[in-house]
């Protein structure tokens, strides 16, 4: 089993990153890059999302669980079209102090025709690319200060 993990510290507030974090439909705004669309059928564990990158690929996925007391949400992907197998991940939000937010997002999963190296950096790339964007989606401006 292989295991990802990045952790940051963003100037944000962590009830306002949580909002974010905990909305299951908003991986089109926390990858904006990737995502062109979220669709979210259900709610709560068990709600499942399908989303449409801009190339066209189309990626199902499933909410396991929401930690609303520990700030965590943890999704696994339904279907193999990722080089991995087994996956999951999840979405750790957590109050730095200071109107800072630290952002653990992990996952586990089987490799699937790609190295751990290439897997590893992939992941970490996706990982700081959406918690850099939930600095930007998040941020106060001077005056909430």
């Amino acid at each position: 089993m292989t295991q990802v993990s990045v952790t940051e510290t963003i100037e944000a507030p962590a009830d306002a990153v949580w909002n974010t974090v905990r909305g299951f439909g908003n991986m089109d705004k926390v990858l904006p890059e990737m995502v062109a669309k979220c669709e979210v059928t259900g709610s709560g564990a068990g709600a499942t999302r399908l989303c449409t990158f801009h190339d066209g690929m189309k990626l199902n996925e499933r909410l396991e669980s929401v930690d609303e007391a520990g700030c965590a949400i943890t999704y696994s992907i339904e279907d193999n079209v990722m080089p991995f197998n087994g996956y999951l991940s999840t979405v750790r939000v957590r109050d730095a102090g200071g109107g800072k937010t630290e952002v653990n997002w992990s996952s586990t999963f089987s490799l699937n025709g790609i190295t751990e190296a290439e897997a590893t950096g992939m992941l970490e790339g996706v990982y700081r690319t959406g918690i850099g964007q939930l600095q930007r989606i998040n941020a106060q401006t001077p005056a909430e200060k």
